[in-house]
Formats: structure tokens, sequence, C-alpha cells
């Protein structure tokens, strides 16, 4: 035939391999009934509320406002009233003065009064005709009186003053320690509430997370049961494609320098020559698939005629080295596409 006028063509076909066709057929099936299947919803619970504990919490904390409040509140008011009291010192003092000064000086200056006018009589008795002597004793005696009861009752005002003075102040003490141990009371109640509502809540979202966990594994359960008759017909399609399919070829029978042996010989050298960065293989097709896309029914035309056509040393030399050279040729567009040429010759 090399020496004839005009080319000529072999068609040859091959189909599945009546061993693995049931198989086929039944993944075909299995694949219908999955698509056919309606969408099944899960519908249990898939999320944990709040629980009692956590609600306490939260109620304890927004009933801590009318706890906590009327102590802050008492707190404020005898910080407010000291402060007043030192701004303005009488506020204070008033409260503790003496109410009767008034009444004690009086009953003084009458004490006094009388002590004079009995004094004025005796000297009256003893100068019953009066005379200048007589008017100077009494003169003085009036005198001595009034001295006595400006300085007796000056005595009387100062210790008031003091008294009081000593006594607001004592008062203003008091009312700003008062105040500080109400507002320190009152904090130490507000983290004492703080601090069980937070031990509320932790149980609580302890409480929560357990069931949360529950849920999550009870739809992850689920989800499993229903992935697994997809996962069962992944692997039975992945064992089908290691198998050679049916194809239909068309080789030229011709004895020109462009025969199929000469492409075969091209491609059989391309591959030898990247023996370096071959490995064990264990499947077939990493070339074709690389080339072609995943996608491209071309792949797997190309694996059909190399189990089935390709010379024996071409395809000892694929199954070799094919799997790396893949890896190496996966970012060489210009070598996949004279690869992919070389491989269209080879299925015609």
């Amino acid at each position: 035939m090399g020496k004839g006028g005009g080319s000529k063509t072999a068609t040859s076909t091959s189909d599945i391999s009546t061993r693995f066709r049931p198989f086929v057929d039944e993944n075909l099936v299995l694949s219908g009934n999955l698509a056919n299947r309606p969408y099944q919803r899960f519908e249990g619970p898939t999320l944990a509320g709040f629980q009692r504990d956590q609600i306490d919490a939260f109620d304890q904390v927004r009933g801590m406002r009318n706890q906590i409040m009327p102590q802050q509140q008492a707190a404020n008011a005898a910080t407010a009233a000291g402060i007043n009291s030192v701004v303005n010192p009488d506020i204070m003092m008033g409260k503790y003065q003496n109410q009767f000064q008034d009444s004690v000086i009086d009953n003084l200056a009458s004490d006094l009064g009388r002590e004079r006018d009995r004094m004025n009589a005796t000297v009256r008795l003893q100068s019953p005709y009066g005379g200048s002597r007589s008017a100077l004793i009494e003169a003085e005696n009036n005198r001595n009186m009034l001295d006595r009861l400006a300085s007796q009752s000056g005595q009387l005002r100062m210790q008031n003053f003091q008294d009081s003075a000593r006594l607001g102040q004592s008062g203003t003490g008091q009312l700003m320690q008062g105040a500080a141990q109400m507002t320190q009371q009152a904090g130490a109640n507000q983290k004492l509430g703080l601090d069980a509502a937070g031990a509320l809540s932790g149980i609580g979202q302890q409480i929560q997370g357990m069931q949360q966990a529950s849920m999550a594994d009870r739809e992850k359960r689920f989800l499993d049961e229903i992935n697994y008759p997809l996962q069962q017909l992944n692997l039975r399609q992945q064992s089908v494609g290691l198998t050679p399919m049916g194809s239909v070829s068309q080789v030229p029978i011709s004895g020109g320098g462009g025969s199929l042996g000469g492409t075969l010989g091209g491609l059989g050298g391309l591959l030898g020559g990247i023996a370096k960065f071959a490995g064990p293989a264990a499947a077939a097709c990493w070339v074709a698939r690389e080339c072609y896309g995943d996608y491209n029914p071309k792949w797997v035309e190309f694996r059909d005629w190399l189990f089935t056509k390709s010379p024996e040393w071409l395809f000892n030399t694929y199954m070799k080295y094919g799997e790396r050279f893949a890896k190496f040729i996966s970012n060489k567009p210009k070598l996949k596409s004279a690869i992919r040429w070389m491989m269209d010759k080879a299925i015609g």
C-alpha cells in the first residue's frame, strides 16, 4: 500500500467490553434514580436557643438597676450635703448651735442685774442721804455688772460657736464617710450581681454549646446519609473511567513521511526525551487529559486507541513516563498544543 497512487484509510470501531457493559448500564440507572430523587430537607433543629440559666442572668442584670440605683442615689445625696456644708459652713453649724443661748444670756443678765440691785440697795442703806460717794459706788456696780455680762455672754457665744463648728465638721466628715461607704457598698453589690449573672450565663452557655453540638452532629449524620449513594456512585464512575471505552477511528494507510508511523515515532521520541521527569505510574491517560482537558471526549478516544491499537513500545513508554510528563507540560501550552496535534493524528 505504500507504493499506491492514492492514500487510503482503514476504519475500525470498538465498543464497551461485554465484561463492563452491565456495570456501566447499572451506573446509568443509579445516576437516573439519584437525579430524580426529590430534595430532602433536614427537618431537625439547627440552632440551640438560650437556656433558662442564661435568661435568668439577663433578668438579673436588668433588675440590678432597681437594686443599685437607690443606694447610689443616697450616696450621691450624702456627698452633695457634705460638699455644701464645706462650701457654706453655716448650713451644718446651724444644725448644732445651742438654741437656748439667748435664754441663757437673758437669765445671766437678770441674775447680774439682781446682784447689782442688792449691792446698790446696801449702799443706799449705808448712805441714806445719798451723796456723791453713793452715786459713785452705784455707777461702779453698774459698770461691773455690764463687764461681767459682756464677758460671760461672749464666752457663752464663743463656746456655742466652737461647739457648733466642731460638731458641724464632724457631721460633714460623717456625711462624706457615709457617702463613700454607700458608694462602695453599691459597687460591691453590683459586682456580686454581675458575678452571679456571669456564672449563670456560663452554665447556660455550656448547656447551649452541648445542645448545638448535638444538633450539628444530627445534621451531619443526615447529610452523610443523603450523600452516601452519591459517593458510592462516584467510586463506580471512577472505576469505569479506568476501563477502555468504545471508539471509532480512521487510520490513514500511507508510506509517505506523514504516515501514522512517523507521527507515533515523533510522539514516542518526545516521551522518551523527558524520561528524566518520569516516575512510576498507576493509571493511564494523564497526558491526554492534560492536553485535551477533562471535558473533551477526545482524551477518551486516545485512551481507547492507546489500550487497543497503539504499538507496544509506545504503550510501555506512555505508561512509564506519562504521569510525570503530564505534570511537566501542565504550564506549557505550546508544548501541549503540539502533543495534542500528534494525538489527533493518532486517533484520526
